[in-house]
């Protein structure tokens, strides 16, 4: 009886290595299609398996965590690309004496009504600390998109969904500027390589709704951009839907 719990013990760690999940079933989960709950696809993992004697076990905060971490993986990614692209942008026809080029932003926005997840503690919780002290709750949330467009194509720039304690001009401003300094960041790194342009031009296209509030909203990130560094030269489309 002892050789057959044995038995059973290992079969049940098969797909475990160190009392830790396997990293093929960590990049499945995180490969998996993102509009699946968590809960669904831990359910899947542990009923579809490869080897019918195989018991996978991979609970739904651990798909939270995967999915998380190839999304912080897939910035980075975004982000190299960005600075390689400006790096190799052609010179923009100007009369001044200073070398520039030229790059859009296209960034769309609104507001929603949804049902998120916070996790409210300390650095260095433990996952069952975070599983605890998680809570979900309805709120507004700001969702965009942001796509800086190059010559050699659209490359559309990974943003985080923000909660809105209220919807005032400096709240919406602030959840645009939080993805603009980050893709500013990275082309500043790229214009650094350049061998020829000294300055970049970045034209920014913004699309959200008539409402007067986006429209104050849109002057302070223009008075954001032009104060962020001499290197760039910022312009902003206005656009409403």
């Amino acid at each position: 009886k002892r050789d057959e719990a044995d038995y059973k013990l290992k079969e049940s760690l098969a797909p475990r290595t160190g009392v830790r999940v396997e990293a093929i079933w960590v990049v499945r989960t995180a490969l998996a299609d993102p509009c699946l709950p968590a809960r669904t696809l831990a359910q899947w993992v542990r009923e579809f398996t490869i080897e019918e004697s195989a018991s996978i076990a991979i609970g739904h905060s651990t798909v939270t965590r995967a999915r998380d971490a190839f999304c912080e993986l897939l910035k980075k990614i975004i982000r190299n690309h960005v600075v390689v692209a400006v790096a190799s942008l052609p010179q923009s026809g100007s009369t001044k004496p200073e070398r520039l080029a030229t790059i859009v932003l296209r960034h769309i926005h609104d507001e929603a009504l949804m049902r998120m997840r916070s996790y409210a503690c300390d650095e260095g919780s433990t996952p069952a600390e975070l599983l605890r002290q998680s809570k979900s709750k309805t709120s507004k949330v700001q969702n965009q998109t942001l796509e800086v467009c190059l010559p050699g194509g659209t490359v559309n720039y990974p943003v985080e969904l923000r909660a809105l304690l209220q919807k005032n001009a400096g709240t919406i401003a602030t959840t645009l500027i939080e993805p603009m300094k980050e893709v500013f960041e990275a082309c500043l790194e790229g214009l650094r390589l350049h061998r020829q342009c000294q300055y970049l031009r970045i034209v920014h296209v913004l699309v959200g709704d008539g409402i007067a509030t986006n429209m104050s909203a849109a002057k302070m990130v223009l008075h954001w951009a032009r104060h962020f560094n001499v290197k760039i030269s910022y312009r902003i489309i206005q656009i409403t839907c």
